[in-house]
């Protein structure tokens, strides 16, 4: 994909409005790659006439595996056997298809069920509470599994011809330098030892500002 363009991360726009004419000219006129949020209820002719549309008016698209609820919703170390069943689901479906699709995006975040737990949590204590919530006495076996799994994932999508695109939370910069990666380890979000194409940092304000309060502005 074209390096210059911008992407836009897409999770609850309708198809219907995202492959309307003047949204596809206005993509194209500002360089912009949607990047689609992509459940298995989706897979089906809504979403492959809205790629056709974008991808004809000049877009470059990518789509966004995501879970349902109860399987987790994201990517991340407890999820690994339901995304990478996802993801497949999804590649056959752009190949069935013929579909014009480079990017595959995986966002790897804690369990939904830990962060829900702590959303009445504000600041740094956040975090703490984030990590008493997704650690467990398996994490760390279950981190390696993860990575292992990851690391498959990306092979097969490279195997046929996809970008991979992992959205990662910042806190797991932490890690760097490290000889083990115990932030990725607390948080169930194996990122940094998979050699995925590209990261994209959720660096928002609105996260920022959950986990740190009035030090955000």
């Amino acid at each position: 994909m074209d390096a210059e363009r911008l992407r836009v991360w897409c999770e609850d726009l309708p198809l219907s409005e995202l492959c309307r004419p003047a949204v596809v000219r206005l993509l194209g006129a500002h360089r912009l790659s949607p990047i689609i949020a992509t459940r298995a209820a989706d897979l089906g002719a809504p979403l492959a006439d809205a790629i056709r549309a974008l991808s004809q008016g000049g877009v470059p698209v990518g789509v966004w595996p995501l879970l349902g609820e109860a399987e987790g919703y994201w990517a991340n170390a407890c999820s690994v056997d339901a995304v990478a069943a996802l993801i497949e689901s999804v590649v056959r479906f752009i190949r069935d298809n013929d579909l014009a699709v480079k990017t595959i995006a995986v966002d790897i975040e804690p369990p939904l069920t830990a962060v829900g737990s702590v959303q009445r949590v504000r600041g740094i204590a956040r975090l703490r509470a984030l990590a008493d919530a997704v650690i467990g006495p398996d994490r760390v076996h279950l981190a390696r599994r993860a990575v292992a799994s990851f690391t498959r994932t990306q092979s097969y999508l490279q195997f046929h011809g996809f970008e991979t695109l992992a959205a990662g939370i910042p806190l797991v910069l932490f890690d760097h330098g490290l000889p083990v990666p115990l932030v990725q380890d607390a948080l169930a979000t194996p990122l940094l030892e998979v050699p995925w194409d590209r990261i994209s940092w959720m660096t928002y304000t609105s996260m920022a500002s959950g986990y740190f309060g009035p030090l955000v502005s």
